[in-house]
């Protein structure tokens, strides 16, 4: 969007201590309409903007507390051994989903000391901490590897570098300047 220049127009006005608002750097801006209009639209897309992700964010928050309240109804019509299981079940996802962020944790930290992106923080994660750093040492080897082979394919001359660093013929355009001189170059 164009910014457009503001038209600020300076009408001094008098306190009661008999102050003018000019003299204390106070000044009243006065808009033309058409950028009133276009400060009201930026100002209701900005409330817009805000009003849908706080209707987003209380929708998650309610759809979360009607999920667990629908868990607390199955759980209290269930007899004590099945709710003992349910619970038991709910715990285990829990513990697991918990332990599967430490590890994604854990994976991030090593491949930080390592050097490597955050990106592959999915394939060398692990819940044991020796596989982990097995997968870690096993990136960071395949991609040396694979940046040392490029490096030689491009010391060796690969055909995409030859074929990068071949010139182009020079098009004739009829001017030869050797046949060609300039009246006021010659001596």
């Amino acid at each position: 969007m164009a910014e457009e220049k503001t038209n600020i127009e300076a009408t001094p006005q008098t306190n009661e201590q008999g102050t003018s608002n000019a003299e204390v750097g106070n000044v009243t801006p006065v808009f033309t309409e058409e950028q009133q209009k276009v400060m009201q639209e930026q100002m209701d897309a900005l409330a817009n903007k805000m009003y849908s992700q706080g209707a987003k964010k209380t929708q998650e928050e309610y759809e979360k507390k009607m999920a667990d309240l629908n868990r607390q109804k199955e759980l209290e019509a269930m007899n004590d051994k099945e709710r003992f299981e349910a619970e038991r079940k709910d715990f285990q996802e829990k513990q697991q989903s918990y332990a599967q962020d430490r590890a994604k944790f854990n994976a991030l930290q090593k491949l930080s000391d390592e050097g490597l992106g955050k990106e592959f923080v999915n394939f060398v994660a692990d819940l044991d901490d020796e596989k982990m750093i097995s997968n870690v040492n096993s990136l960071k080897e395949l991609i040396a590897g694979q940046v040392s082979k490029g490096i030689e394919s491009g010391l060796a001359g690969s055909p995409k570098q030859v074929i990068a660093n071949k010139t182009e013929p020079k098009q004739n355009n009829g001017w030869n300047p050797s046949v060609n001189k300039e009246p006021w170059a010659q001596k």
